[in-house]
């Protein structure tokens, strides 16, 4: 062994233990006083698509920090709208749903301290080598007043909101991974 195996050797186990990517990204809008609020998370799961797919479908079981309250529509399927958390007006729709593939989601026009929003999350899968990449990329459109500072788009800008997103949705990621992994063993 020469002396650059150990330190490849060493990258290597790193990069197998990183669990997902993350980026966070905001943009201004020229409609009013908006802005873009875009996220792209990833995760490597050690099963084909086939296996994770019925565990994506089950949002609730891995996006366990949201209520996911089925409000409405056919289970696991177009046009099922959950509410994400309990008591409020924040609602998803499964608005297309290729199998094995990609769920579309939609969320649904909201109103929070005057700033309204929509959005949108497209949750891809990529079989390569029988392993199966995750990919969600989100977006939400959020419009307010031109009459104060906007205090919910100064949160969003913290690198505090920003980490802590990026750790939720790491830990949403993870949670599928774990649940489609383990499944493995109940076959």
């Amino acid at each position: 062994m020469n002396s650059a195996q150990p330190g490849l050797l060493l990258l290597a186990s790193l990069t197998a233990v990183r669990l997902a990517s993350a980026a966070t990204v905001i943009v201004d809008s020229e409609l009013s006083d908006s802005y873009y609020f875009v996220d792209t998370y990833e995760v490597m799961i050690d099963r084909p698509a086939v296996d994770v797919w019925p565990h994506l479908l089950d949002v609730a079981s891995w996006m366990y920090e949201f209520s996911m309250i089925h409000e409405s529509g056919p289970y696991q399927a177009e046009g099922e709208v959950f509410r994400l958390y309990a008591g409020q007006d924040f609602f998803m729709e499964i608005a297309k749903l290729i199998p094995g593939k990609l769920i579309v989601a939609i969320n649904l026009p909201s109103t929070m301290l005057g700033e309204d929003s929509v959005g949108v999350s497209l949750i891809s899968l990529t079989e390569v080598d029988g392993k199966t990449l995750v990919s969600n990329f989100m977006s939400r459109h959020f419009a307010g007043s031109l009459e104060a500072p906007n205090s919910l788009r100064q949160r969003r800008e913290s690198q505090e909101f920003q980490a802590n997103t990026r750790n939720t949705w790491n830990n949403y990621l993870t949670r599928l991974r774990e649940l489609a992994e383990a499944s493995r063993d109940g076959d």
